[in-house]
C-alpha cells in the first residue's frame, strides 16, 4: 500500500499524479501522470466562472485513465492542492450554489472600492499580506451577496476548488492555511480568520470553513464516492494546500531562494521567514504549506491563458508548442519592432490594475503570425522581469530561480526567459507536475511516509539556461515594456468612458 495520487486541481485541467512512496524507491518516483481540462467561461464584464460539477467529472475520468494504465495497486491514500483566491458558496449539504468565480474573476472591482473608501489599504496590505483587490475571495464574495441575493440566503459555507473536491470525497469541509491566506479575510500574523475582515466586507463570520494545517489526514473516501471513482471506501484524504505554496515545496527551495511557475497565469514566490511588507503593496505573501514560512510573490494574471487566447482563439493554431518552437525560430529577438501588452484578464504584479486591457504597439505590414507569437513569449517574459525587479525594490535578489510549469517544457523560451531576467534558471525534472509533486510531499507526511524536512529532497533538477550575453533588443525592449502600460492607460480609460 504504497502508491498516493496527487491531485492538481489547476486553472485549466485536473492534473494526477500516480507517486511511488516505498521506501525502495528513495524519493518518490512518478508512476504515472493523468489529466482531463475543464472550461472557463468568459464575458466582457470580467466574468471567469468553472462549474464545480467540470472539476469532479474531470477527477473521475482521470482516475479512470490511471486505473486503465495499471497505475493504481496498492493506493495508500489521495492528496490534493488546487487554484488559489476563488469564491464559491455551498449549501448545507456541500452542494454548490452558483458556478465558482476563479481567482481571474474581476467584477468585484466596485466592491474593493467600498472596502478601500472603509479601511486603509496600507492597513489592510499588512494584516492580510495582500493588498485588496477584485482578485480575492473577500470582494468576490461581497459581489456574490449583492448580485446574487437568492444564492447567497442559501449559503452555508464558502470553499475554495479543492477544498470542494475534499469535501465532496470526504464529507468534511475545512480548508488549510495557505488557502486561507490568500482570500483576504485572514489574520496572517495571528493565524486565523479576521472578524474586522469579514465585517469590512459585510461577510457573516458563519460562513468561513474550519482551517487545518496542508498535511492533514482530513477524512477517508466515503462509500458513495468510491463507488463512483472505482476506489478503495475508507482511502484516507489528504487536504493540501494552495497551488502557489504547494509548488514552492514541489521544486524544493529553501528560504531565500525563488521559483518561477510558468503555466496558464504565471508567478515568481520567494519563501521567506517571515513576510514581506512593500511600501507600494506590489507583492503578497501567503502562508506556506510549511507552517513557520512564507511565500512571498508577485503575479500575472496572463500568461499560457494569455498564449492559448492567441493561439488557438485568434490563430487557430492545431500545434500550439510547435507554433511556440517555430516563431522563436523564424523571428529575431524583439519581434522586428513589435511589442505586446498581454492584460487580457486584468494584471496583478507590479500595476494591480483589474481594469487593464491589452496592446499591440509598432504593428506593421511585414509581420506575420510568427512575430505576433513571439511579441507575446516576449511580453510575458517581460512581465516576469517587472516582477523580478520588483523583488530587487524590495531587497529580494535571488541568484536563480527554478522554474515549473508548461511553458518550461520549450527550452527556446527557457533560453529567452533566462536572457530577458539576466537569471540563471534551472529546470525541474518534474516540471510539469511540481504542484501535484508538492501536493505529493505533503500527503507523504501526513500518512507518516517521510518527516517534514525530508519532503524537500524529492525535488530533482533537469537542465539549467544560463543568462548569457545581453540581448540588445530585448533591453530596448523590456524598457519600453515597462512604459507601455502607463503610456497607453488614459486611452483605455476614455474607451471605457471613464
Amino acid at each position: 500500500m504504497d502508491i498516493l495520487i496527487a491531485c492538481d486541481l489547476g486553472t485549466s485541467s485536473c492534473k494526477l499524479t500516480a507517486l511511488d512512496l516505498s521506501p525502495a524507491a528513495g524519493a518518490a518516483r512518478i508512476l504515472g501522470t493523468a489529466s482531463r481540462p475543464y472550461p472557463t467561461h468568459h464575458a466582457g464584464d470580467g466574468r471567469a466562472e468553472q462549474h464545480p460539477q467540470d472539476w469532479l467529472r474531470a477527477f473521475a475520468a482521470a482516475v479512470r485513465d490511471l486505473a486503465g494504465a495499471g497505475r493504481l495497486t496498492g493506493l495508500c491514500g489521495l492528496a490534493f492542492t488546487g487554484q488559489m483566491s476563488a469564491a464559491l458558496l455551498v449549501d448545507g449539504a456541500g452542494e454548490p450554489l452558483h458556478p465558482a468565480l476563479i481567482w481571474s474573476d474581476q467584477r468585484a472591482v466596485r466592491e474593493t472600492q467600498a472596502a478601500e473608501a472603509a479601511m486603509d489599504g496600507q492597513a489592510f496590505y499588512a494584516l492580510t499580506g495582500n493588498r485588496l483587490n477584485a482578485t480575492y475571495t473577500g470582494p468576490k464574495l461581497a459581489w456574490l451577496a449583492r448580485h446574487e441575493p437568492a444564492i447567497w440566503s442559501r449559503a452555508a459555507r464558502f470553499v475554495q476548488p479543492k477544498d470542494w473536491l475534499v469535501a465532496r470525497l470526504t464529507g468534511v469541509t475545512a480548508m488549510d492555511h495557505s488557502d486561507a491566506s490568500c482570500t483576504g479575510l485572514y489574520d496572517l500574523a495571528a493565524g486565523r480568520w479576521s472578524e474586522a475582515l469579514f465585517e469590512l466586507f459585510g461577510l457573516p463570520r458563519a460562513l468561513a470553513p474550519d482551517l487545518a494545517e496542508a498535511a492533514t489526514r482530513i477524512g477517508a473516501l466515503k462509500p458513495d464516492m468510491a463507488g463512483v471513482l472505482g476506489l478503495p471506501a475508507g482511502l484516507p484524504v489528504i487536504l493540501g494546500g494552495g497551488d502557489g505554496p504547494t509548488t514552492a515545496l514541489g521544486t524544493g527551495i529553501a528560504p531565500g531562494e525563488a521559483y518561477a511557475s510558468f503555466g496558464t497565469s504565471a508567478w515568481i514566490s520567494v519563501l521567506s521567514p517571515a513576510p514581506v511588507i512593500d511600501p507600494a503593496r506590489r507583492v503578497f505573501s501567503f502562508r506556506h504549506v510549511v507552517p513557520g514560512l512564507y511565500a512571498v510573490t508577485g503575479s500575472t494574471q496572463n500568461a499560457g491563458s494569455a498564449l492559448a487566447w492567441l493561439l488557438d482563439g485568434i490563430l487557430q493554431s492545431r500545434e500550439p508548442g510547435g507554433d511556440i518552437d517555430a516563431a522563436l525560430a523564424a523571428t529575431p529577438p524583439g519581434a522586428d519592432g513589435l511589442l505586446a501588452l498581454p492584460y487580457l484578464q486584468g494584471e496583478r504584479t507590479p500595476v494591480w490594475d483589474s481594469l487593464a486591457g491589452g496592446a499591440m504597439v509598432g504593428l506593421r505590414s511585414h509581420h506575420t503570425r510568427a512575430h505576433l507569437v513571439r511579441a507575446f513569449i516576449e511580453a510575458i517574459c517581460y512581465q516576469l522581469r517587472l516582477i523580478l525587479d520588483t523583488f530587487a525594490d524590495c531587497g529580494l535578489t535571488p541568484a536563480e530561480l527554478r522554474v515549473v510549469g508548461g511553458l518550461a517544457s520549450q527550452p527556446k523560451v527557457m533560453a529567452m526567459l533566462a536572457a530577458i531576467l539576466r537569471r540563471r534558471l534551472v529546470r525541474q525534472k518534474a516540471h510539469a507536475h511540481a504542484t501535484a509533486l508538492g501536493a505529493g510531499m505533503l500527503g507523504a507526511i501526513a500518512l507518516g511516509a517521510i518527516e517534514a524536512g525530508e519532503a524537500t529532497g524529492w525535488a530533482e533538477a533537469e537542465a539549467a539556461f544560463e543568462p548569457g550575453a545581453k540581448i540588445a533588443a530585448f533591453e530596448r525592449g523590456h524598457a519600453a515594456y515597462a512604459a507601455l502600460y502607463h503610456a497607453v492607460l488614459p486611452i483605455q480609460a476614455m474607451l471605457r468612458g471613464a
